[in-house]
């Protein structure tokens, strides 16, 4: 039987620019709108006398803006649907070198199908600003389990329904920290997509500009031989939208005033086997 996965993980995005700005700079993390319960959200805050345990009023606030990056592990041949909703430009990982390099902060997440898990995760959420013997940082570890939760179907925003399951995300998250540039907006609400990205691109800019929104792949200023060598595997698709953008694109990855991922001194090799990995949306449809 064939797997339903794909060896790699890719990170899709809307705009020929968007996607050679990940391949010069690095996977950059965004604010995303995750819709919980309500009461959820409310428990964020120390003070619960006046919570109620789950309610539900479309006027109140229902999400929270979450600092991520999101990849799928869907196989190229099944990809058409998730392009129209994330974009038709991705970049393609090696899972398995992700997982080693990127260690416990990359996950696939939980699709939740059933509301008497979302009230179960509603109950400890009351509790996450508490001190509890045993418990090392008790609200870090509810929210990571919020933060990797997602509903198995549902709407975002003015997108319409489909179903969440399909998408086999995987996430990379930055923590909620006050303190931080890259804090969770909690105790939000939009009606459409235009507004919250009028609302987020300001913060996503400002994260940006901390030195906290990258992602990229070792921390070194200058990679050895056998780490570029590394680098250039870990790259296993680079997916343009159509055949006509491919010379473009070729002509950015081979100049080396362009660096690659963070890193400026790539040799003219490796800039010709990363090539190597480019095709397009166009090809991939006739051909799978």
């Amino acid at each position: 039987m064939n797997n339903p996965n794909s060896s790699s993980l890719f990170h899709f995005t809307r705009e020929f620019n968007f996607l050679k700005d990940l391949i010069s700079n690095g996977f950059r993390y965004s604010y995303s709108y995750e819709k919980y319960p309500q009461s959820i959200i409310r428990n964020n805050t120390s003070d619960i006398r006046n919570k109620s345990f789950y309610y539900s009023n479309p006027k109140q606030a229902d999400a929270v803006a979450i600092p991520m990056i999101c990849f799928c592990d869907i196989r190229l041949s099944q990809t058409s649907n998730h392009c129209k909703n994330y974009g038709s430009y991705a970049i393609g990982i090696n899972k398995e070198m992700a997982q080693t390099i990127y260690g416990n902060n990359i996950n696939p997440i939980h699709y939740i199908a059933s509301s008497s898990v979302w009230i179960a995760l509603s109950d400890i959420s009351v509790i996450k600003d508490q001190n509890v013997s045993g418990c090392n940082n008790l609200k870090e570890s509810i929210n990571t389990i919020l933060a990797l939760s997602k509903p198995y179907k549902g709407t975002v925003l003015d997108d319409g329904s489909r179903c969440f399951y399909d998408e086999k995300e995987w996430r990379i998250f930055l923590p909620d920290n006050k303190n931080e540039s890259y804090s969770w907006k909690w105790d939000i609400h939009f009606a459409t997509r235009d507004e919250f990205k009028e609302w987020r691109d300001p913060l996503n800019q400002t994260l940006n500009e901390s030195g906290n929104g990258r992602l990229t792949f070792l921390k070194r200023k200058r990679l050895s031989y056998e780490d570029e060598k590394t680098l250039i595997e870990f790259f296993t698709h680079i997916i343009v939208e159509s055949d006509d953008e491919v010379p473009a694109l070729v002509n950015f990855i081979l100049n080396t005033k362009n660096p690659i991922f963070g890193y400026k001194h790539i040799s003219a090799k490796s800039r010709r086997l990363l090539v190597s990995k480019i095709s397009s949306m166009e090809r991939i449809s006739k051909d799978y």
